[in-house]
């Protein structure tokens, strides 16, 4: 079976099956501009990179909240719960997280 495209509904659609496992609690809404933000974070990050790494930041998300905290300055702080705005901005401390687990 040839690998599925990475598009921004795969990715949405892996986005809330995966926050509907570690997050229950919350509600995972995709409005016009998150799409454009997943597709964003395609574009950016590679389409052979952007499934591996939602997966891992939903997984991990306390542990690149503190990174991604520690590097912050002013008054921007990581949101309590994963949000793919946050993640597109802080992309390249995502990939040294998920680089320095490998």
């Amino acid at each position: 079976m040839p690998p599925v495209a990475v598009t921004p509904t795969v990715l949405s659609a892996f986005w809330r099956q995966r926050m509907g496992e570690l997050f229950p609690a919350e509600t995972v809404l995709f409005d016009t501009k998150t799409m454009g933000q997943l597709a964003v974070f395609i574009r950016k990050i590679g389409e052979d990179r952007a499934l591996p790494a939602v997966a891992f930041a939903l997984k991990n998300w306390a542990d690149f909240r503190y990174k991604a905290n520690l590097e912050l300055t002013g008054l921007e702080v990581a949101p309590r719960v994963p949000a793919i705005g946050f993640m597109l901005r802080h992309r390249a401390i995502l990939i040294s997280v998920m680089d320095a687990c490998d």
